[in-house]
């Protein structure tokens, strides 16, 4: 993303500048003597505007721009004192938190107004403005005692400056001068780029444009397992090996799950939530045929397009039901919860104050689709139950380190619905003999207790570390199919006077 700072010299008669790049390709405008007073609205699709204005008197005025898919707060304004404006707003984005200052000094910046504000900055801080001083460090061809000032102070601190040598003011009698200059802390130096713009827009200071490489759109992932090779791969691998262990078993499986798993890279766009395999695919076929219908102008193009088109939103549909009903499950009232979080993520009131409606952290969250996930994480936070299992180390603690029996490794599969399908997709109940469907003899479960046992005596290991079996499916000669157990469930099944009152090893 990219930061674009300009002194523009009153914005009403240069509006139509900001629908042209490098504007309309900056994420985050930087404004300085914007001339705008209390009572002049100003509004910029996908922007946030945050302003300061003089109603005693003209010229002034800042404004920073930030897109409506982050939130920010003002930590910082200074609009009363005709010898310095500043603001500076701290924004929260998808993966990294950090502050812009937008500065203007008339008369020249006096570092000594400010010193104590910039000492409490955070790391991650950009500071932008006219600061009208004049050097020969950053181009200048003179100096003054504030400027000097300021350059002791700059090599005192984590700041660095960006733009150096190209002028940034043009006067009417074409002289050039270095006074819009653009700060940057030390740790993300390393990943900006800054250049300045060789159009003034009517105004007499050139934009200067910053590049972050920091903020760019995390790169998504859309993952497939295709489940029927991994199955018969693994099958074919048990029946093979005739002493199998924990660290062997696991290997090769694990790595059969690798080569049959495929990550598709989605381009950086904003999606629904619940986007799956399924939405990405009829979404391609979807736009295919459209384009394919358009030019050859037929019938049945048409009528595959719109039934791409019905599938895809059937299918964007389900999948954000069963996003939100996933969340919504957990309070006692789902049907008030999702219509709470929907109106959170849909409220489009103007006469709604957006950055004042949710309150986190020292900051006000104004993006809705941040405030529906906040709440639903808050509230899936206050009333979720953790019971984790006590462990009881002391010394005369008969059941710790204790083995595993037989007759409670029978007792609870017999209780335990295996949930995890095999190729013919039933989760079939594990059961002995007598009863079965799916018999697992007295071999089996000793196979099963020597492998989960194993881990626990050669091995120091933690306690929620899950070993997961696959055992084939019985009298399935047809189809091949495997059923997991894995040993975090055995304690939380059988011998739970035990697990509570001495701890399970």
């Amino acid at each position: 993303m990219s930061f674009l700072q300009w002194n523009c010299r009153s914005l009403k008669n240069k509006k139509i500048w900001l629908h042209q790049p490098p504007f309309t390709t900056s994420e985050f405008w930087v404004f300085q003597e914007t001339f705008l007073k209390a009572d002049d609205r100003l509004s910029f699709p996908n922007k946030i505007f945050f302003r300061t204005h003089h109603n005693n008197r003209t010229g002034g005025g800042l404004i920073i721009g930030i897109p409506t898919n982050m939130s920010g707060r003002v930590i910082f304004e200074n609009s009363n004192d005709p010898n310095l404006e500043m603001l500076a707003v701290e924004i929260q984005s998808h993966n990294v938190t950090f502050t812009i200052v937008n500065i203007y000094a008339p008369h020249g910046f006096d570092i000594n107004q400010v010193q104590k504000i910039f000492s409490t900055l955070k790391m991650r801080t950009c500071i932008f403005g006219d600061f009208n001083l004049h050097h020969p460090f950053w181009g200048g061809k003179t100096s003054t005692p504030k400027s000097e000032e300021f350059l002791d102070w700059l090599n005192q601190s984590h700041f660095s400056i960006l733009n150096t040598s190209t002028p940034t003011h043009i006067t009417h009698n074409f002289t050039s001068s270095v006074i819009d200059l653009t700060l940057c802390s030390a740790a993300p130096l390393n990943e900006v780029y800054c250049y300045v713009s060789d159009c003034t827009f009517e105004s007499d200071h050139l934009p200067i444009v910053v590049s972050w490489s920091k903020l760019t759109n995390a790169t998504k992932y859309l993952k497939t397992i295709y489940w029927n090779p991994i199955l018969r791969d693994s099958n074919t691998f048990l029946q093979s090996i005739a002493d199998p262990t924990v660290e062997i078993v696991t290997e090769k499986i694990s790595h059969t799950i690798n080569i049959n798993t495929k990550n598709q890279i989605l381009p950086n766009n904003e999606y629904p939530p619940g986007w799956n395999i399924a939405c990405n695919n009829f979404c391609h076929l979807k736009k295919i045929m459209w384009k394919k219908a358009r030019n050859s102008v037929s019938v049945l193009d048409w009528i595959r397009f719109k039934k791409y088109r019905s599938k895809l939103k059937y299918h964007i549909k389900r999948a954000k039901q069963k996003y939100w009903e996933n969340i919504s499950n957990i309070p006692r009232n789902p049907k008030l919860f999702f219509r709470i979080l929907n109106k959170l993520n849909n409220h489009n009131d103007p006469d709604i104050k957006n950055s004042k409606i949710l309150f986190h952290n020292n900051r006000y969250i104004s993006n809705p689709k941040q405030q529906s996930n906040l709440f639903a994480n808050y509230f899936s936070a206050q009333n979720f139950r953790s019971e984790p299992i006590p462990l009881d180390y002391s010394i005369d603690n008969k059941f710790l380190n204790k083995n595993i029996e037989l007759w409670e490794l029978r007792k609870s599969i017999q209780k335990m619905r295996n949930t995890t399908p095999g190729a013919d997709n039933i989760p079939a109940a594990l059961q002995f003999p007598e009863t079965a469907t799916i018999p697992i003899t007295d071999n089996d479960v000793k196979k099963i207790t020597n492998l989960l046992q194993r881990p626990y005596i050669q091995n120091n290991i933690q306690w929620q570390q899950q070993i997961q079996i696959l055992l084939e499916k019985l009298k399935k000669a047809e189809i091949e199919g495997l059923s997991k157990i894995s040993d975090d469930f055995l304690p939380k099944i059988y011998l739970p006077n035990k697990v509570r009152h001495g701890g399970w090893i």
